[in-house]
């Protein structure tokens, strides 16, 4: 009887297998783990990380408006390679000393109609520590044309040539090919396993246009069958074209969407339309075109992991909804890919495998985001993440020593501009869709801003290895105020009221070890105002000085409401007696006083650090509506950092609000230099490059 009760039970699981698994992953262990920082808050532009030193960003790409799409009373051609609203789905290759970025381009909107690829290069530095870009009008180009006339992506109709492109840039035996389908958006499904479908989808699944009140509201994209194929080389100094565009079949002229329902499409546009076939092509031709760019293997020759076909947007609650993705190699060999997931935005999923084995479906984490992540492994065997905020806004980075638990972060860059609109493209966004090359002794993450701009952030080693003991942390008793009636201590916060004259309050702390080499001293707190800045005379001043001295300079900065269109103006201030004061300005309009109504916290980093020359000053701060981070940095090469007893905030002006200071910290940090960590060396730029290409080769299949 016992046997038989097991022999039933083996069928029952059996036939609920595919039902079980997700919930039994979803009890496991993730397989990584966020240290979540005191100071985090989503809340808070720049996410309330402490900023990491030395982040450097260049914009590569700011287009110009284009009005080429037909619905906008153009000819349906881009005017040039500078026209183009949106860009995004940024990637890169290293071609011997050239770095070569590309990207998606059209009018306005996600994948329209028309999308072609662009791409900017610039040349390596002898000690692949710098990059020379040129100007944009000498070192642009368009890589892929469109397939079609440049269109809208809505409103939908039943007909219409709504064919875009997408690739890869490769570099196969010393030679450069770009080669990517033909695709199509069209129609909207209420399930995310037929977003891209490989063949006719069941007609409860599909509708013609977008209906969101039935949860037709995820779009679908559409091989058309016809992928192009194309050699490019650097002439005379510029990128170029080194053979005609091939395809490898035929255009089709229609796309079958349901078992009753077609779509028809026209004829593409030239180059496309009388390209040749690859098949007209030499055997040897041939193969450069279609063999594999690079091995998915291991440094010692071992697959890569991957997954089993139709299991790779399945996570373990048993929705498909993981999107992009990201790896890295633990030091015991272990991979693991970090994704997002769409169907439940705000932390990654995460999931490992052996080298060569078969992800399991995605297991969700701790770890904050929802945007498509970057990861690798430093020189050391470190581990990094690169993560997104939920809006998009922001990159922050945390690294693990084995890979399992994150307990480094810190915020890299931060965001929020306001943008041209289009299609899936906001008005407002930051950095986003990061592609990262390890190249000499830094992290490059390649990156579209707002869907608009093309960017790079340089992120050297040396400062993930950045070391802070902190001096005093979030002790508030000891502060003390020029109106001691004025504040009132908790464990957890501070608050000043400013109603009338000026108010502050400061800490006296011993700063120990300040004048060591490369040392820095900081002060991080964040502050919340009870309501908005009001007359534009008030003042908030923050800064490091030497309290009840006549002979020591103290350095501030006063963020102060002067106008009506943002941040006006920002500079650092010097001065004697320990008298606060300063000249960092920000906004007090009444538009920018609306936005800042539901937001008024803010994170504010104040920092002097010891190098070579002398010192740096430097204060950078995030919050409310601010559309990016305000850093200021200027030398000093007297600074009496040994001098310093007391960090300090006081208000000034009738129509301050009461403020409120919570998770403040005084840290003595020391950042080595680059003899002391491990350098980069050829072959960890071939692992970062050819990592990075196999996830993006993945995403793509």
């Amino acid at each position: 009887m016992r046997h038989g009760t097991a022999l039933y039970m083996n069928k029952i699981l059996t036939l609920l297998g595919p039902l079980v698994f997700p919930c039994a992953l979803a009890a496991q262990e993730p397989p990584v783990r966020w240290e979540t920082p005191s100071s985090f808050d989503p809340a808070i532009a720049g996410l309330g990380l402490p900023q990491l030193p030395g982040v450097t960003r260049e914009i590569l790409y700011a287009p110009l408006v284009s009005k080429s799409p037909r619905e906008d009373g153009g000819s349906g051609r881009y005017e040039s390679p500078r026209h183009g609203t949106y860009n995004h789905h940024t990637q890169a290759v290293i071609y011997n000393d050239k770095i070569i970025v590309y990207w998606t381009n059209h009018a306005r909107d996600e994948n329209g109609p028309g999308q072609r690829l662009l791409a900017r290069w610039g040349t390596i530095s002898a000690g692949r520590n710098d990059i020379d870009w040129g100007s944009p009008e000498a070192s642009l180009v368009e890589i892929v044309p469109p397939p079609s006339p440049v269109l809208r992506r809505e409103p939908l109709e039943e007909v219409k040539d709504r064919r875009y492109v997408e690739g890869h840039l490769q570099v196969v035996d010393g030679r450069l090919r770009v080669t990517g389908p033909i695709s199509i958006y069209h129609g909207w499904t209420n399930d995310l396993k037929f977003r891209t479908p490989l063949e006719p989808v069941p007609e409860v699944n599909f509708r013609e246009l977008r209906d969101n009140a039935r949860g037709f509201r995820h779009d679908m994209r559409w091989d058309t069958g016809s992928r192009y194929y194309q050699e490019w080389t650097f002439a005379d100094g510029k990128l170029a074209p080194a053979s005609p565009l091939y395809l490898d079949k035929a255009p089709v002229s229609e796309l079958q969407l349901t078992a009753r329902q077609k779509l028809r499409l026209g004829p593409l546009l030239e180059p496309y339309r009388n390209a040749p076939l690859l098949s007209s092509l030499p055997p040897a031709q041939r193969d450069f075109f279609t063999r594999r760019a690079q091995p998915a293997v291991t440094a010692d020759g071992k697959p890569r992991a991957g997954y089993d076909k139709d299991t790779r947007h399945l996570a373990a609650n048993g929705r498909h909804g993981l999107a992009h993705m990201a790896s890295f190699r633990r030091p015991d060999g272990t991979y693991v890919i970090i994704r997002d997931n769409l169907a439940d935005p705000q932390y990654y999923f995460a999931a490992e495998a052996p080298p060569g084995g078969r992800y399991p479906p995605a297991i969700k984490t701790n770890l904050y985001g929802c945007a498509m992540p970057a990861a690798g492994e430093l020189p050391d065997g470190t581990a990094w993440i690169l993560g997104n905020s939920n809006e998009r806004f922001d990159f922050y980075i945390t690294t693990s020593r084995g890979g399992r638990v994150f307990d480094r972060t810190w915020a890299v860059c931060h965001d929020a501009a306001y943008w041209e609109r289009g299609l899936f493209k906001p008005s407002r966004g930051g950095p986003q869709y990061p592609y990262p090359l390890q190249i000499g002794n830094a992290i490059w993450v390649f990156h579209s801003i707002g869907k608009e701009r093309i960017a790079v952030v340089r992120i050297p080693y040396v400062s993930l290895y950045e070391t802070a003991e902190p001096v005093a942390r979030d002790d508030y008793a000891a502060w003390r105020g020029s109106h001691p009636e004025s504040l009132d201590a908790s464990a957890s916060s501070l608050r000043i009221h400013t109603d009338r004259d000026r108010r502050g309050a400061w800490l006296p702390f011993s700063p120990v070890r300040l004048a060591r080499e490369r040392t820095r001293v900081r002060l991080r707190l964040q502050f919340t105002a009870a309501r908005t800045f009001g007359a534009k005379d008030n003042a908030l001043i923050i800064g490091l000085f030497n309290q009840g001295s006549q002979d020591a300079r103290g350095y501030s900065a006063s963020l102060a409401p002067v106008s009506d269109s943002g941040i006006a103006s920002v500079s650092l201030h010097k001065q004697g007696a320990g008298v606060p004061g300063g000249a960092l300005v920000l906004a007090s309009g009444r538009d920018f006083h609306r936005k800042l109504a539901k937001r008024l916290k803010y994170d504010v980093e104040f920092a002097i650090e010891k190098t070579d020359a002398g010192a740096l000053v430097s204060i950078r701060i995030f919050g409310g509506d601010m559309p990016r981070a305000v850093e200021v940095r200027a030398p000093d090469g007297d600074a009496p950092l040994d001098a310093f007893n007391t960090a300090g905030l006081v208000t000034a002006g009738a129509g301050m609000p009461d403020i409120t200071i919570s998770n403040f910290e005084i840290s003595i940090g020391h950042t080595p230099s680059d003899a002391e960590i491990p350098g980069g060396s050829a072959a960890d730029e071939l692992k970062s490059a050819a990592g990075t290409a196999a996830i993006h080769q993945m995403m793509s299949q």
